[in-house]
């Protein structure tokens, strides 16, 4: 699985489904390109699974799973093509198009005839026999476009044929003289989810400011685009945290608005071409229901969509650290002093840590409450070992009751801070404003050593130097004993 296989080798058999579900388990821990690869190995045996059921039964369940598994597949692709170079064929990707096509009008169709059926009854005596005209026409269209999904999913089949073998194996470089620290899949999925952040806030703030007037519909077809590939990103990850299931929440909820909207608009376009004015007129009113819902949910509380974007991004970013070949995480940072606490952090609510140390010399172990800005906690355990600028780290969980008891261990040694996340083009940047004494410092986490992103331009002003070499600036040495309470 995470070597490649000599062109003179017999071929390896296909990681089987089973192992490939237990595997993804926990893929955001695994190396970025295996992640990749299994990623895209769930969705490919789910499409596999969904077009025999389809091509038994013709249902249109089945044909919303293919069509899911389709979207994931070519989302995962673009979003992560340089962790998968030489994994999928040309032939693959344009075999996935032609399905993609193929199956999205024959499912047009199918909910335009299911909405029109439903609706029928209320309408007013002339504007259902426009309703009804237009139903006989789209049961006139179905199996034509039905035919047309079995084509495409028929050249598919021979396509996809052998594309397991391809994604079962993958190339390791490894630097000579040097360990090699590799990022895991959660930091590559979350850098791919924030490089639409600015799409994002561009369209929001679009709408925002075209308020009064229609909406643009290109600005709404790329947003509900957006909102398709970040669900199809994150749907391996959705049940890892709440932050991540939040915004797939969202992003699923501002599909579902615009996809309305959309599927409205095209039946009312094909209801005034075929000359049926009065069901058009009930689709536009329809649209501007499900646009209405968008602009009060989406557009009026964008700060809030962006927000939880933000969230996401920032707990996969730290979701999994770099490990070294055997799989041991390593803390890659980078440390500023300085001079005051930038508006930018000031502005976001801050996480409230207290953290103490245990007695130690060679080995210090740390204990951190975090309370986060919605007031829930979170408490663990953690060793360092190395240099600050790249050293191992284990960190775990631990149970509230040892907690406590190991608390009053720490009373030589603790911390209180402030930490102010603000994340910039996909990378997390914490500033910690200590309680204590006036000290602001900003840390950022990096892929490799090599890869140390720049401040950006909220930060660069506020900084004094890079204090990561300067041990005084660790946190260990920064704990003081702690406070005895105030006398009454």
């Amino acid at each position: 699985m995470t070597g490649t296989r000599d062109s003179a080798d017999s071929p390896a058999p296909a990681l089987p489904p089973d192992a490939v579900r237990q595997l993804l388990v926990r893929v955001l821990e695994r190396p970025a390109p295996e992640g990749a690869r299994l990623v895209v190995r769930g969705w490919l045996d789910q499409l596999r699974e969904a077009m025999t059921r389809w091509e038994a039964r013709g249902s249109a369940d089945a044909l919303h799973d293919v069509r899911v598994a389709v979207r994931r597949l070519r989302a995962v692709q673009a979003a992560l093509a340089p962790l998968l170079t030489g994994s999928t064929p040309g032939r693959v990707r344009r075999a996935l198009r032609r399905v993609a096509r193929a199956t999205g009008a024959l499912r047009t169709l199918h909910v335009q005839r299911a909405w029109l059926r439903a609706e029928v009854e209320g309408l007013a005596p002339p504007v259902r026999l426009e309703a009804e005209a237009l139903v006989a026409a789209l049961d006139e269209a179905v199996p034509r476009a039905r035919r047309r999904a079995a084509r495409a999913l028929s050249r598919a089949q021979e396509a996809l044929a052998g594309w397991e073998e391809r994604l079962d194996t993958m190339p390791v470089r490894l630097r000579v003289g040097r360990p090699t620290i590799g990022a895991p899949y959660a930091r590559a999925l979350s850098m791919a989810i924030a490089a639409e952040r600015e799409r994002l806030a561009e369209a929001l703030d679009t709408l925002a400011n075209g308020a009064g007037t229609e909406p643009p519909l290109a600005t709404e077809h790329a947003l509900r685009v957006l909102f398709k590939g970040q669900r199809a990103l994150l749907a391996a990850a959705a049940t890892a945290d709440r932050a991540v299931a939040g915004w797939h929440e969202a992003a699923t909820r501002g599909q579902e608005l615009l996809g309305a909207v959309r599927d409205a608009a095209l039946l009312a376009r094909r209801a005034r071409a075929a000359g049926a004015d009065g069901v058009a007129a009930a689709l536009d009113a329809v649209a501007r229901a499900h646009r209405d819902a968008f602009a009060m949910g989406f557009v009026e509380r964008r700060g809030e969509v962006l927000a939880a974007f933000d969230g996401a991004v920032a707990w996969l970013r730290g979701a999994a650290p770099p490990v070294t070949p055997a799989g041991v995480p390593v803390e890659v940072e980078r440390k500023y002093l300085l001079h005051a606490l930038p508006p930018d952090a000031a502005a976001v609510p801050p996480a409230h840590i207290t953290q103490g140390w245990l007695p130690g010399t060679a080995l210090r172990e740390r204990l951190r409450r975090t309370v986060r800005p919605d007031g829930t906690e979170a408490l663990t355990r953690t060793v360092k070992l190395g240099p600050a600028a790249a050293r191992l780290e284990v960190e775990e969980a631990v149970e509230g009751g040892l907690f406590d008891a190991l608390w009053a261990l720490t009373a030589a040694a603790r911390v209180a801070k402030r930490r102010h996340t603000v994340v910039t083009d996909g990378v997390a940047w914490e500033v910690d404003d200590f309680a204590d004494r006036t000290l602001v410092l900003a840390e950022v986490e990096c892929e490799g050593e090599e890869a140390v992103p720049s401040p950006p331009a909220w930060l660069a002003p506020y900084i004094d130097r890079d204090v990561t070499a300067e041990p005084e600036f660790t946190n260990a040495a920064l704990a003081r004993p702690a406070q005895p309470p105030p006398a009454c």
